[in-house]
């Protein structure tokens, strides 16, 4: 009875969290004439590598050649695991659901030892659930979930092995691999991992902190030198090209802030991302406060005495890691970038709250004191309320958005382009369900384009010259987008246009013959599949 008692706030959140991915799923099959399809282009990048490396002994979106696509290669090598027992599109979906539910009860786990009531609990998780928001990052497929699993696991045994002083070698041994599995499967991994070993240097604990360090930065050193050894870069090419899009996003930032880089680049995610904001602003509060609940019981400010506070060192890491996050990362995109520091801040903020509303005295009943609990958590939470709305609300749309375009597209270049070369906007879902020879105007998947991004040399001549040199036989991509880099020779053939919606500025794909001797080849191929596409997506033949 204890047993179920003890657990039926895990329970509840978890029927609870069964029936969200039931609904969503429903919904999102019926949008797409009954075909799984993620959110976001991205899942099949990953899902790609991960049976190629499975099947083929490649890293990369083609069977036979190395290319670094994705920003995870832990993840990858977990999906690959799976690939080697079976193939379907589905596998990390349904990783990220096992995940999900293991998120959860690592999380009451963590409640359960903060002492929180069955209520404040449920509570919680339910908190945890919508506002991260999980169903959004379960049906993206990608590795965010398993990010916050380890680093709640990190930060929870961290804290624990400094506030109890026990450096045991098991407990170092646990610490170390916590670290390297956060910088393996997130870049933003390296950033608690680095923090952890700063206050471990801090603590005088020379030879822990230089074994954390190496930790933290192992999995990218090594990665980057096997990829420069395989005529790679150093970092993956969705790091080098997403981190040259943010700095293009700075050149128009004027004042101090232009003298400033990385602080302009914080002001800006502060600005657009108010749940950035909400996460910095609840963490400095509540560090502040546990802060000088410290200090009224020792009457002094010292570093070690605060290392054996856990409330102090746990808001201590939290608000470092936002700091940190706001300098160096992103945020958006599906919600995913900061689904961890919302994760960290609900679950620390929320142990906070209760623990801090026990331990006021009030001549109420438990029923009222409950009642107060859940209305302060909720009110709490309100400035990111808008967050899980527009999920919910975005959801389908934008799974029903990547089949009209992504997967369409997918089905056009299998039909007509298999084993052809072709230049592409997206690589995902052509990766995956396509044999093609992909180029893609991104980057993302070839490091040759990177490069001349990395080097500011890509062009529309460089496109041409790669399209003549290759043979590609049709290329598509965002006219609007993509101007400067069309070259003026290529053949406008069609446009695939989907219902605008949310999407209005990637609504319309331009597919192009990059030679004459290809244009007529090319016009007659869409004009046969626009017979095929789904309502909703329409081909215009120029």
């Amino acid at each position: 009875m204890n047993v179920f008692k003890n657990n039926a706030p895990l329970l509840i959140a978890s029927v609870l969290a069964a029936l969200c991915i039931v609904y969503y799923h429903v919904r999102i099959t019926h949008a797409n004439n009954g075909m799984f399809v993620y959110t976001i282009d991205d899942p099949y990048i990953h899902a790609s590598m991960a049976r190629n490396l499975a099947q083929h002994g490649t890293w990369g979106i083609s069977p036979n050649v190395i290319s670094s696509a994705s920003s995870s290669p832990m993840w990858v090598l977990l999906l690959s695991v799976i690939y080697l027992v079976t193939d379907s599109q589905l596998i990390p979906y349904a990783v990220n659901i096992v995940l999900a539910f293991v998120l959860l009860f690592v999380v009451h786990r963590y409640f359960l030892q903060h002492g929180l009531t069955p209520i404040a609990r449920t509570l919680g998780l339910v908190l945890l659930w919508f506002t991260t928001p999980l169903p959004g990052l379960i049906f993206t497929g990608m590795e965010h979930i398993l990010h916050i699993i380890l680093t709640v696991l990190l930060l929870h045994t961290v804290v624990t092995t400094i506030t109890t002083n026990n450096f045991s070698r098991n407990s170092i041994i646990q610490v170390v691999i916590l670290c390297i599995l956060n910088s393996a499967i997130r870049p933003e991994g390296i950033l608690l991992s680095g923090i952890v070993a700063g206050v471990v240097l801090l603590s005088r604990r020379w030879s822990t902190s230089i074994l954390l360090l190496l930790a933290s930065v192992a999995p990218m050193v090594i990665f980057g030198l096997w990829s420069i050894t395989h005529d790679e870069l150093f970092f993956p090419n969705s790091v080098i090209v997403k981190s040259l899009d943010n700095m293009h996003a700075q050149q128009n930032i004027s004042g101090l802030r232009a003298l400033f880089p990385r602080l302009g680049a914080a002001i800006t995610l502060l600005r657009r991302y108010e749940e950035v904001l909400w996460c910095l602003q609840l963490t400095t509060v509540i560090f502040s406060i546990s802060l000088w609940k410290q200090f009224q019981l020792t009457r002094t400010i010292h570093f070690k005495t605060f290392l054996s506070n856990a409330q102090v060192l746990t808001f201590g890491f939290v608000l470092s890691s936002v700091l940190a996050h706001i300098t160096v990362s992103d945020a958006g995109w599906f919600f995913r970038y900061e689904a961890y520091l919302i994760a960290l801040c609900i679950i620390s903020g929320f142990t906070f709250v209760e623990q801090w509303l026990s331990t006021i005295k009030l001549p109420i009943k438990p029923v009222v004191a409950y009642s107060i609990t859940s209305a302060s958590c909720i009110i709490l939470c309100f400035p990111i309320a808008s967050r899980s709305l527009q999920a919910a609300r975005q959801l389908v749309p934008y799974s029903q958005m990547v089949y009209q375009k992504q997967i369409q597209t997918a089905r056009f270049l299998s039909t007509y382009y298999n084993n052809k070369p072709v230049g592409v906007t997206d690589i995902g879902a052509v990766s995956y369900f396509t044999t093609a020879q992909l180029t893609d105007f991104y980057g993302l998947g070839s490091a040759v384009v990177a490069r001349h991004k990395k080097n500011h040399t890509w062009s529309a001549d460089v496109v041409q010259q790669m399209a003549i040199q290759q043979q590609w036989q049709c290329a598509f991509t965002y006219e609007e987008l993509q101007r400067e880099f069309i070259p003026t020779s290529w053949l406008p053939v069609a446009t695939l246009t989907i219902d605008a919606g949310l999407f209005a500025d990637q609504s319309t794909l331009t597919f192009y013959a990059p030679q004459p001797q290809y244009e007529q080849q090319l016009r007659n191929n869409l004009q046969a599949f626009s017979a095929t596409v789904p309502h909703g997506v329409t081909i215009t033949l120029k």
